[in-house]
């Protein structure tokens, strides 16, 4: 900020040294035309910043609100991670979970489906890589209604949601650089 002042007043000090006033006419006179059309150039100019502020907001708010959606089924794979660490989760827990998860993928396919950004967004790798998810863990056979997930599974599992964050990620970025 300060280069800035700092540069437009060098600018400023150089252009009245090396400036030819003899080139300008001044009148002491104001026509009225020239005051009509410096206003309506004024007005026009502003209804266009307007315009280009109002799109711009639209399109940040739309793209917040979908990045939001894509943080909340993020936080929701962080709870399969919490329960992968712990070593096991309840068996009536998971079936939530994994129904909750499911419900949201579909919600990001349908949100993609309207959304000016993302509409070319393939969700094939995350469903696919969610496949493999719920298999691996709703595929060790409950004891006392409790999933006890052996460390062999707990690896695989960090792989998966390691992937369905890279994808997620990749998605904010499509969303953030497209236009």
């Amino acid at each position: 900020m300060i280069r800035f002042i700092i540069v437009a007043f060098l600018g400023g000090l150089i252009g009245v040294y090396l400036c030819n006033w003899q080139y300008f006419e001044f009148d002491k006179k104001l026509h009225v035309a020239e005051l009509f059309a410096l206003g309506v150039t004024s007005l026009v100019g502003l209804h266009i910043a307007g315009k280009l502020s109002q799109q711009q907001s639209s399109q940040r708010s739309e793209k917040d609100f979908y990045i939001s959606e894509i943080k909340d089924f993020r936080n929701k794979l962080m709870k399969i991670k919490l329960k992968n660490d712990s070593g096991s989760v309840s068996f009536p827990e998971s079936i939530y979970l994994f129904r909750d998860i499911n419900y949201d993928i579909s919600h990001l396919e349908e949100l993609s489906k309207f959304s000016t950004f993302c509409r070319n967004t393939d969700f094939k790798k995350l469903r696919t890589q969610f496949v493999i998810l719920r298999e691996l863990i709703t595929g060790i056979s409950p004891v006392n209604d409790t999933i006890h997930i052996p460390m062999e599974i707990r690896l695989k599992t960090d792989t998966v949601l390691h992937n369905m964050k890279r994808e997620l990620y990749q998605i904010i970025l499509k969303v953030n650089s497209s236009k």
